[in-house]
Protein backbone atom coordinates (compact mmCIF):
# COMPACT_ATOMS: atom_id res chain seq x y z
CA UNK A 1 0.00 0.00 0.00
CA UNK A 2 1.39 3.86 -0.81
CA UNK A 3 0.69 6.84 0.52
CA UNK A 4 0.97 10.53 -0.84
CA UNK A 5 1.15 13.28 1.73
CA UNK A 6 2.22 16.91 0.63
CA UNK A 7 4.11 18.35 3.69
CA UNK A 8 4.19 21.96 5.14
CA UNK A 9 6.46 22.21 8.11
CA UNK A 10 6.91 24.35 11.44
CA UNK A 11 10.68 24.85 11.33
CA UNK A 12 12.26 23.62 14.31
CA UNK A 13 15.23 22.09 14.10
CA UNK A 14 17.88 24.53 13.55
CA UNK A 15 20.54 21.78 13.27
CA UNK A 16 18.30 19.94 10.04
CA UNK A 17 17.45 23.78 8.81
CA UNK A 18 21.29 24.66 8.82
CA UNK A 19 21.58 20.98 6.79
CA UNK A 20 19.70 22.03 4.51
CA UNK A 21 21.37 25.49 3.48
CA UNK A 22 24.71 23.67 3.13
CA UNK A 23 22.97 21.05 0.54
CA UNK A 24 21.85 23.89 -1.33
CA UNK A 25 25.52 25.72 -1.15
CA UNK A 26 24.32 28.73 1.01
CA UNK A 27 26.90 29.71 3.16
CA UNK A 28 25.82 30.99 7.34
CA UNK A 29 26.98 32.92 9.71
CA UNK A 30 26.94 32.38 12.90
CA UNK A 31 25.92 35.39 14.81
CA UNK A 32 25.54 33.79 17.95
CA UNK A 33 29.32 34.46 19.64
CA UNK A 34 29.11 38.14 17.92
CA UNK A 35 29.01 41.62 19.41
CA UNK A 36 24.87 42.77 20.22
CA UNK A 37 24.85 45.08 17.08
CA UNK A 38 26.24 42.73 14.66
CA UNK A 39 22.90 40.36 15.23
CA UNK A 40 20.14 42.78 14.18
CA UNK A 41 18.33 42.90 10.86
CA UNK A 42 15.94 45.01 9.38
CA UNK A 43 12.42 43.29 8.37
CA UNK A 44 9.88 43.82 6.04
CA UNK A 45 8.10 46.56 8.66
CA UNK A 46 11.46 47.97 8.66
CA UNK A 47 12.41 46.77 12.20
CA UNK A 48 15.37 45.96 13.72
CA UNK A 49 15.15 41.91 14.83
CA UNK A 50 17.78 40.22 16.56
CA UNK A 51 19.31 37.18 14.90
CA UNK A 52 21.49 34.28 15.50
CA UNK A 53 22.24 33.48 11.47
CA UNK A 54 22.28 35.15 8.40
CA UNK A 55 22.57 33.70 5.03
CA UNK A 56 23.05 35.46 1.71
CA UNK A 57 21.18 34.31 -1.50
CA UNK A 58 22.96 34.23 -4.60
CA UNK A 59 20.65 37.59 -5.54
CA UNK A 60 22.43 38.98 -2.42
CA UNK A 61 19.44 39.35 0.08
CA UNK A 62 20.32 38.29 3.57
CA UNK A 63 18.10 36.24 5.19
CA UNK A 64 17.97 36.21 9.30
CA UNK A 65 17.08 33.16 10.69
CA UNK A 66 16.07 33.57 14.94
CA UNK A 67 14.89 30.65 17.41
CA UNK A 68 12.70 31.92 19.57
CA UNK A 69 12.62 30.65 22.85
CA UNK A 70 9.74 28.07 22.03
CA UNK A 71 12.04 26.75 19.34
CA UNK A 72 10.50 27.33 16.50
CA UNK A 73 12.32 29.30 14.07
CA UNK A 74 11.63 32.34 12.24
CA UNK A 75 12.56 33.89 9.10
CA UNK A 76 14.04 37.54 8.69
CA UNK A 77 13.93 39.34 5.89
CA UNK A 78 13.84 42.74 4.65
CA UNK A 79 12.46 42.26 1.08
CA UNK A 80 10.01 39.31 1.54
CA UNK A 81 7.96 40.14 -1.72
CA UNK A 82 11.13 39.96 -3.87
CA UNK A 83 10.86 36.24 -5.98
CA UNK A 84 14.78 35.63 -5.28
CA UNK A 85 13.88 35.71 -0.89
CA UNK A 86 10.52 33.91 -1.86
CA UNK A 87 12.69 31.38 -4.15
CA UNK A 88 15.28 30.48 -1.28
CA UNK A 89 13.15 30.62 1.32
CA UNK A 90 11.09 27.96 -0.62
CA UNK A 91 14.17 25.45 -1.48
CA UNK A 92 15.40 25.66 1.88
CA UNK A 93 11.91 24.69 3.46
CA UNK A 94 11.80 21.85 0.94
CA UNK A 95 15.54 20.48 1.75
CA UNK A 96 14.38 20.95 5.76
CA UNK A 97 11.46 18.94 4.77
CA UNK A 98 13.05 16.47 2.96
CA UNK A 99 15.83 16.31 6.16
CA UNK A 100 13.43 16.03 8.46
CA UNK A 101 10.77 12.95 6.81
CA UNK A 102 14.15 11.04 6.72
CA UNK A 103 15.44 11.85 10.05
CA UNK A 104 11.74 10.65 11.62
CA UNK A 105 11.61 7.31 9.36
CA UNK A 106 14.44 6.46 10.32
CA UNK A 107 14.01 6.70 14.41
CA UNK A 108 10.91 4.61 13.67
CA UNK A 109 12.35 1.88 12.21
CA UNK A 110 12.26 2.68 8.23
CA UNK A 111 14.84 3.29 5.66
CA UNK A 112 14.67 5.00 2.68
CA UNK A 113 14.83 3.30 -0.49
CA UNK A 114 14.20 5.45 -3.51
CA UNK A 115 14.38 9.49 -3.42
CA UNK A 116 13.47 11.14 -7.19
CA UNK A 117 13.06 14.96 -8.01
CA UNK A 118 9.97 15.62 -10.18
CA UNK A 119 9.53 17.49 -13.10
CA UNK A 120 7.58 20.02 -10.92
CA UNK A 121 9.84 20.36 -8.33
CA UNK A 122 8.75 17.92 -5.80
CA UNK A 123 10.47 15.23 -4.31
CA UNK A 124 9.24 11.70 -4.46
CA UNK A 125 10.25 9.33 -1.26
CA UNK A 126 10.19 5.95 -0.88
CA UNK A 127 10.78 4.26 2.21
CA UNK A 128 10.05 0.72 4.02
CA UNK A 129 9.88 -1.18 6.69
CA UNK A 130 10.22 -5.09 7.30
CA UNK A 131 8.16 -6.85 10.07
Amino acid sequence: MSNSVQVCPVITSIELLMAGFRELGVAIQDLRESKKELQMLENCAGQKVPVDYVVQNEAGDKIGISQKKSGEIEFVVQHEDRPSVKATLDRVTQAYARLKILDEVKQKGYRSVKEERLANGSIRLVVEKWQ
